[in-house]
């Protein structure tokens, strides 16, 4: 009985109609500015003629690093993100279509880097999201070299420092 259930007999159809992707940037809804007094960040989209794909969505986050007194940061600090940093920005995360609620997690930073742990290879790198595990040695310096390339992605001057 097992056998029949797991027996398939159907050919794999691969589906290649959509030939690309294009982005779209958007900016967030309540414009530019400050994020630190917001209670919300809202993208929405009102074209109901166009075919969304968000799992091939990304979010970019774009700003500047100062100290807690508004300064600038030095060019040759060493900071940088731990993995996955930036998303211990939010403290929540939904997706809405229309009315309808998707997906909802609480303490973003936590649940995507033990989702990241959980399906990704040790050797995994996305550089880009800051998800580089350190290697070697756990103290941030250059000799790690993970947390040398977040230091770098953060603050690409510190090339000629640190």
């Amino acid at each position: 009985m097992t056998e029949e259930i797991l027996e398939i007999r159907d050919k794999v159809i691969i589906d290649n109609s959509v030939e690309s992707f294009q982005y779209i940037e958007k900016d967030t809804d309540q414009g530019t500015g400050s994020l630190n007094n917001q209670t919300e960040l809202t993208i929405t989209f009102q074209n109901q003629d166009g075919w969304c794909c968000p799992s091939q969505s990304y979010l970019r986050i774009e700003g500047t690093i100062v100290t807690a007194a508004d300064a600038n940061i030095p060019n040759n600090s060493a900071i940088a993100f731990v993995n996955n940093g930036l998303m211990f920005l939010f403290s929540n995360a939904k997706y809405n279509l229309g009315t309808q609620q998707i997906e909802y997690f609480e303490n973003v930073g936590i649940s995507t880097t033990v989702h990241n742990y959980l399906t990704k290879s040790r050797s995994y790198q996305g550089d880009s999201w800051f998800w580089l595990p350190d290697t070697l040695t756990p103290t941030a310096d250059a000799n790690n070299t993970p947390w040398r390339i977040r230091n770098l992605l953060v603050n690409p001057q510190a090339a000629n420092g640190v």
